[in-house]
């Protein structure tokens, strides 16, 4: 079973990934039960999964929002939020800000 998990983490890990933004992007269609404050959270945490998914299989940090989209599935409103990632090294966790561009109005 353990060398199973150990094959596999890779896919494992992008499964979990991708649980997390399908969750935000529900969180995100959803009318009138969601706010804005829990998209940002959700938001949050699956930037937090990414980031660390990423050094876990990779061995280093994301270089950049971009590539967290194309090799993780990260998805989010970028009409409604902006965030600042600014990747210190390859070994350095980096620092990311999501800021709230606009209320959501559902």
């Amino acid at each position: 079973m353990i060398q199973f998990l150990r094959k596999h983490s890779l896919l494992l890990s992008l499964a979990l990934c991708l649980a997390w933004t399908g969750l935000f992007a529900n969180m995100t269609g959803s009318v009138g039960t969601s706010n804005s404050a829990e998209q940002e959270k959700a938001l949050n945490t699956a930037l937090e999964r990414c980031i660390t998914n990423c050094y876990a299989l990779e061995g280093f940090f994301p270089p950049d929002l971009q590539y967290m989209e194309e090799h993780y599935g990260l998805s989010y409103d970028k009409s409604q939020f902006f965030v600042d990632y600014q990747p210190v090294a390859a070994n350095i966790r980096p620092d990311y800000f999501v800021l709230l561009l606009k209320e959501d109005n559902k």
